[in-house]
């Protein structure tokens, strides 16, 4: 795991973390407006709804930026977010098998 950076560079708070390699091989476009929603995920975590994910994937949460999701686990007691893959939503589910 490892912190984060935020679209300008300066380090995210303490409980934002990425799993390496979770951004990895995204198009410069998509990869800014990607950031810019874990961002405001992050920003609007206790008032936003997370969306479950089920089945083999039960536990993680998943947000919808287009055609792209974000997966990522969240625990509001010690206030940790970890973002573990982003992709798309054809291919993201399957990258977990």
């Amino acid at each position: 795991m490892r912190r984060g950076s935020d679209s300008t560079g300066d380090d995210c708070p303490v409980g934002l973390l990425y799993e390496v390699g979770a951004l990895e091989g995204l198009p410069q476009k998509d990869a800014e407006r990607i950031q810019k929603k874990i961002e405001w995920l992050w920003a609007n975590r206790s008032y936003v709804r997370h969306y479950p994910l089920s089945a083999n994937l039960s536990g993680y949460y998943k947000r919808r930026v287009g055609s792209f999701r974000i997966v990522y686990t969240y625990d509001d007691k010690p206030d940790d977010m970890i973002i573990h893959r982003v992709g798309l939503r054809d291919e993201i589910y399957q990258s977990f098998s």
